[in-house]
Order: C-alpha cells, then sequence, then structure tokens
C-alpha cells in the first residue's frame, strides 16, 4: 500500500485528488500587499496551499559582496544577493499576515525555515506542514 499523508484533513497520496501547491516563495518581494494579491489569485486558480519561504539571509548568504544582475520590468537590477534576499526576508510579523490571509481565502498556508528558530515561528503560529 502506498504512503499518504494528511494536511489540514487533506489526505495526500494515490488515490486521493491532486494537492495543488502554489509557491510564492520569495516572488513577494518583500511587500506585504503583493504576497496577499499572489495568495488570492492562487486560491481563485484553485491551488489548495501556498507556500513560501522564511528564512534568514544570514543563514545561507556568507559573502555579502556576491552580486548578481537580473531582469525585471524591463529593466536591468544589480544588487548584491545579500541584499536581494534581505528585502525578501519574512519577519514573524510578515508571516503571521500571510499565514492569516491564506486562512481567510482558505487554502493552506506552509513555508521552508532555514533554521531553528524559522521552525519555531511556524509552530507558534500553528503552521500544519514546513518543508
Amino acid at each position: 500500500m502506498a504512503a499518504t499523508i494528511s494536511i489540514a484533513g487533506r489526505i495526500i497520496g494515490q488515490g486521493s485528488p491532486t494537492f495543488l501547491v502554489a509557491e510564492i516563495g520569495i516572488n513577494h518581494n518583500g511587500d506585504l500587499d503583493l504576497a496577499r494579491r499572489m495568495i488570492d489569485a492562487a486560491a481563485e486558480a484553485g491551488a489548495d496551499s501556498v507556500k513560501f519561504q522564511n528564512y534568514r539571509t544570514e543563514d545561507f548568504i556568507g559573502d555579502r559582496t556576491l552580486t548578481y544582475r537580473y531582469g525585471t520590468a524591463g529593466m536591468v537590477v544589480e544588487e548584491t544577493q545579500y541584499a536581494m534576499f534581505k528585502r525578501c526576508e519574512m519577519d514573524a510579523e510578515f508571516v503571521a499576515a500571510v499565514a492569516g490571509h491564506c486562512f481567510k481565502r482558505g487554502v493552506i498556508f506552509h513555508s521552508t525555515p532555514t533554521s531553528a528558530a524559522g521552525v519555531d515561528e511556524l509552530v507558534a503560529l500553528g503552521v500544519l506542514a514546513c518543508h
């Protein structure tokens, strides 16, 4: 028999309906209003859950001078990796706000933490899944 798991009463595994996760990650760019709009779009598209990343930049960026260039809104932006990830970091208040918005929209919130402190934030909120 195939293994199954349950998240918020939803069975995930063979023979169960597809569980659709909308990966928001850091695409909210540190903007809470944008994060809420992305949750709304995911809910309206039929997603079962949305996934964010709650991290502390210092957990994985050692060299604060590394830069990269990327295109956005028709512009080329160059910035340090540290600055970009720091800008998109979600503090505990941001995490609570997006988790609450997910609850209001009827989608499951989950997140990928990078530290024990990040796990603790999620547990304190009653988040049902992290990975």
